[in-house]
């Protein structure tokens, strides 16, 4: 799962020195605007990589050169976390 967050992550870092600099400034207006931009691309590459992550779980999974059980253990824990998603989603 780390795999589905890393660009999101990188994105925070990436906007730490930008947000600094312009609160230091006073320029509020863009840290918001800064903030709002990162968030919506953050959540949309996330999104995209868990869908292919949804769709293509056994290649994903080849990928780190695995055996049947491996997959079967894989395949099966993506969708609980899949449901647990959706759950949390719900509340």
């Amino acid at each position: 799962m780390t795999f589905v967050i890393m660009p999101a992550s990188g994105i925070s870092q990436g906007i730490q020195p930008i947000i600094g600099n312009n609160y230091g400034s006073g320029n509020y207006k863009r840290v918001i605007s800064t903030l709002c931009q990162a968030t919506v691309f953050s959540v949309c590459i996330t999104c995209f990589i868990w869908m292919i992550v949804l769709v293509f779980p056994k290649q994903i999974l080849a990928a780190f050169g695995g055996t049947e059980e491996m997959f079967r253990i894989g395949i099966s824990g993506l969708l609980v976390l899949k449901e647990k998603n959706r759950v949390r989603i719900q509340r």
